[in-house]
């Protein structure tokens, strides 16, 4: 089943706030205290309109930046607020043959749910051939740390208009991420990102807010019903390996 995801008009019609989301800080402390050199190449994958490339570049102004996004309209609209970012069109299958080079970085941020099971070892192959020997891989997801894998589909009705079915919210153990990456890394750690601020529900239940709890102040959650907890997945390669050989 290959993913279905239509909900990116936002990334357009939102524009680059200018408050930084909190995990672009969080990422960016990551890469600092990890010692990525200030000249890093950088690659996002999944960029939308490159708003966090252009966060890592106030950062890391000396670094090379490259985004690619399957969305030509994202990508259109970042080459015209972000000329020094690369864009080119291209998916986590294909972006090692499109782009044709290796990165020191490679973040994908949101990008893992939309995929289902069966998609997964190529996921992680193909990411993992986008880095250099010590390259380092950060991936922000939803993780579940109860054993549990959840496929998810969803519509929306919203103004009284019946959506279509789509992909976004897959959530996979701990556990299947790590047997699927320990082989090739020569280090990974799931490290919780703590959200600390109040999210306003939007129009489109698709996308997060906050939802007080009892142990929670600032617990995401979304219009599935959902209680979403994000990680980070660090994985740093040794030798450039990939474990199934899949690139599609």
């Amino acid at each position: 089943m290959k993913p279905v995801y239509r909900n990116y008009g936002h990334y357009i019609q939102d524009g680059w706030s200018r408050t930084p989301k909190k995990y672009f800080i969080d990422i960016a402390d990551l890469l600092k205290k990890a010692v990525v050199p200030q000249d890093c190449e950088v690659l996002d994958i999944g960029c939308a309109t490159g708003n966090f490339l252009g966060y890592i570049h106030e950062r890391f102004p000396k670094a090379t930046l490259v985004g690619v996004d399957v969305f030509d309209e994202l990508l259109e609209t970042g080459r015209q607020i972000a000329p020094y970012v690369q864009f080119e069109k291209a998916s986590v299958f294909d972006v090692a043959r499109v782009l044709g080079r290796r990165f020191d970085v490679v973040t994908v941020l949101g990008v893992l749910p939309l995929f289902p099971a069966d998609q997964l070892e190529s996921f992680f192959d193909n990411v993992f051939r986008c880095l250099k020997p010590n390259g380092r891989a950060i991936i922000m997801s939803p993780f579940n740390e109860f054993g549990v894998d959840v496929m998810t589909t969803h519509r929306k009705h919203i103004n009284g208009q019946s959506g279509s079915w789509e992909t976004a919210w897959n959530v996979y153990a701990l556990e299947t991420i790590t047997d699927i990456v320990k082989g090739s890394c020569k280090s990974f750690q799931f490290i919780p990102f703590q959200f600390d601020r109040k999210l306003e529900q939007g129009l489109d239940p698709g996308r997060t807010w906050t939802h007080p709890t009892e142990h929670n102040p600032h617990q995401l959650m979304n219009g599935l019903k959902l209680l979403i907890d994000l990680y980070f997945l660090e994985c740093v390669v040794g030798t450039v390996t990939v474990t199934s050989g899949n690139q599609k």
